[in-house]
């Protein structure tokens, strides 16, 4: 975005001045907050007085939408997977270490069916036997 020099860019410069969850114009940078999607984490401006409520029915809705295990209210959560270091050379000879987290539970149960599943925060499953667990 090129500025006049001197002048510094707003957060609405930059954001816009909608508010993503009620979507009226945020006045003053007062009011206003940045929030950031439920998927992609891309940033948003909002109303301060919005935030909190719209993160939390944005992320009911993704949930729901998602319909995997770790959001079931049939789901006993297991363990987080474990994370796994792999050692690898540069080009200039040194050894690095690589540490991968992943995102994963493992060792869970599913109640309604009483087998062992895997959750995925965050992942789209799609499982027609989903229930929400605050519901």
């Amino acid at each position: 975005m090129d500025e006049p020099p001197g002048k510094k860019a707003t957060i609405k410069d930059l954001l816009g001045n909608r508010c993503r969850y009620c979507e009226d114009v945020v006045m003053d940078e007062a009011s206003a907050s940045i929030t950031h999607s439920y998927w992609s984490g891309f940033p948003f401006i909002c109303h301060k007085s919005c935030k909190d409520e719209g993160v939390k029915l944005e992320a009911f809705d993704c949930q729901t939408i998602d319909a995997d295990c770790n959001d079931c209210k049939h789901y006993e959560r297991g363990v987080l997977a474990p994370e796994t270091v792999s050692q690898l050379k540069r080009t200039d000879g040194r050894i690095v270490e690589v540490v991968h987290k992943p995102n994963v539970f493992i060792g869970g149960c599913c109640l309604k069916f009483n087998r062992t599943t895997v959750a995925s925060p965050n992942k789209w499953s799609g499982y027609e036997c989903f229930e929400h667990r605050r519901l």
